[in-house]
């Protein structure tokens, strides 16, 4: 991978490590602002346009099934199918091989904390712990540091691929592009300029959504809204489960969403599932142990989601609370390792969970 030497004062804006000094100064706006321009004379915005395929490529399908070696193969054909849908779709599922041909291509040597997924339909309007609507990234199964290029590189290439899918001409494609850019340079500014904690607290809330679009898709918007507010445990529990034996159990449809009495390992599910629990439960802080204890399990599926996910363990846990009108649905999903570690190094957690977890928490 090309990079460029990066300047003391940006790296001691975006490194936490450099902080061990608390009184040692802070670099100002105008000197980070500065710093991120002085990288342009080391490489030029048009070199980001530059992708030529190397010699060594390795062929994109060698790339997925390396991928589906640790992945449940009974699952895999159902991978590729979702993938053959569209180029949209392929794109949606190869982010391994995305992050393969971004490591050939320039960057600044800036770091982040990225995606490693990002594309137009991983965001969406989802309800906050408060339970406000707010608007954002929905996967983030291969975040992992790496350079910002990449996740802005990706987002705007999705927005090229889907705009093409729905039969948008070249202008309109392009124009895409462009307005993906665009945000991403304006909010970084606004970004930059804003104090610690209220950049900290800030988010894309309902409000705000529906100013940034047009006129008329407004009343569209409004209506995805009122849906994804009417997306709560209630609504899960009559779509996932019905009455089996007089008891509320998850109705399988298979091979999407199945269940299974055994681990492969030959433990029963019901004791794996504790012992997750219990594990789970253990890295919870105080009062989420409290509340989340309060719940019984009673059923559990293995259920397939999404496109690049697919393969990979995802299990449905159906739990009661007080009566049958307090269920709780847990997602239980495995964490393999980013698409981005062969790039930029290996994760600094052990655990492949804990780095799913803490990544979207610094996002």
């Amino acid at each position: 991978m090309t990079t460029t030497t990066t300047p003391t004062s940006m790296l001691a804006s975006t490194d936490p490590g450099l902080y061990a000094r608390f009184t040692a100064t802070r670099p100002a706006v105008a000197e980070r602002l500065a710093a991120g321009k002085a990288l342009r004379q080391q490489l030029a915005r048009r070199q980001h346009g530059t992708f030529a395929l190397s010699a060594t490529r390795q062929d994109p399908v060698a790339i997925l099934e390396a991928q589906a070696r640790t992945r449940l193969p009974e699952l895999v054909p159902i991978r590729y199918a979702r993938m053959l849908t569209s180029p949209f779709a392929f794109l949606r599922g190869a982010a391994a091989v995305m992050a393969h041909d971004f490591a050939t291509t320039a960057t600044t040597g800036l770091m982040v904390q990225a995606c490693g997924d990002m594309h137009v339909a991983n965001f969406g309007v989802f309800a906050s712990a408060e339970r406000n609507l707010i608007f954002g990234i929905n996967d983030f199964d291969e975040t992992h540091p790496g350079p910002w290029e990449w996740d802005v590189k990706r987002l705007v290439a999705s927005a090229a691929v889907a705009a093409r899918f729905f039969g948008a001409d070249r202008v309109l494609c392009e124009d895409a592009a462009r307005a993906c850019v665009q945000a991403y340079r304006k909010r970084m500014q606004q970004y930059a300029r804003m104090g610690h904690l209220a950049l900290w607290y800030t988010s894309i809330d309902e409000p705000a959504v529906l100013e940034a679009l047009p006129p008329e898709v407004r009343k569209r918007a409004r209506q995805v809204m009122s849906k994804a507010r009417q997306r709560t445990h209630l609504q899960v529990l009559d779509k996932l489960t019905d009455l089996v034996d007089a008891e509320q159990r998850i109705v399988e449809a298979r091979p999407l969403i199945v269940h299974e009495t055994h681990t492969r390992a030959g433990r029963t599910m019901t004791e794996a599932l504790e012992l997750f629990f219990q594990d789970y439960i253990a890295t919870l802080p105080p009062d989420r142990r409290q509340l989340l204890s309060r719940y019984q399990m009673l059923d559990v599926a293995r259920k397939v989601v999404g496109v690049g996910s697919v393969g990979t363990r995802c299990w449905v846990v159906f739990m009661r609370g007080v009566d049958n009108d307090d269920p709780l649905f847990l997602q239980v999903k495995e964490a393999q390792e980013s698409v981005l570690a062969p790039y930029v190094g290996p994760s600094a957690y052990a655990n492949q969970g804990h780095r799913v977890v803490a990544g979207q928490r610094l996002i």
